[in-house]
């Protein structure tokens, strides 16, 4: 294996969680356990991503323990979100907006990382883990929102993830 196939796993994942969350977008009365089944699969893939990516760029700049935890992190939650479908409905505007948070985070601190290696788009990374984060904790502090708003606000969460992540699969193109 070399680094094309974490490149096409990125590529993959972007496409899975920006279809995840044009799905979550389109269908806003569908029941959150569905919508749930569906983002866990498309976080599973991206965990696992980060995961792959991190150990075959691990001896470069793109590579750091951040990118590990965060795909560990992915993996964990989409487990827990398969493994417990049932109870997750009502604390999906938790655990998503959790999830972002350390994800957003760890794209903000590799963004620093980045701009230490004199990468030219690092600011990029760190914009987007700003708003990353900026999500998130809005998505925490309002979590009465009616089922529409949540799947509105799920679909651009993961819409948003996807792009971070063909931003990621991008650079990586010319490494």
């Amino acid at each position: 294996m070399n680094r094309k196939w974490s490149q096409v796993l990125w590529l993959l994942s972007a496409i899975l969680l920006i279809g995840a969350g044009v799905i979550c977008i389109m269908n806003p009365m569908t029941a959150l356990s569905s919508i749930a089944w569906i983002i866990a699969i498309a976080i599973l893939f991206e965990g696992f991503s980060d995961i792959v990516g991190y150990f075959f760029f691990r001896d470069t700049f793109f590579s750091n323990a951040w990118m590990l935890i965060d795909g560990i992190l992915s993996v964990v939650m989409a487990c827990f979100l398969i493994g417990y479908n049932d109870i997750t409905a009502a604390f999906i505007p938790y655990i998503f907006s959790s999830w972002l948070l350390v994800t957003s985070l760890a794209k903000f601190i590799n963004s620093f990382q980045m701009r230490r290696f004199n990468f030219a788009s690092w600011n990029w990374m760190c914009a987007l883990g700003i708003v990353g984060i900026a999500f998130s904790i809005f998505a925490f502090f309002n979590p009465s929102l009616a089922i529409l708003t949540i799947s509105v606000l799920l679909g651009a969460l993961l819409i948003f993830q996807g792009l971070v992540t063909l931003i990621r699969w991008y650079l990586c193109l010319n490494f």
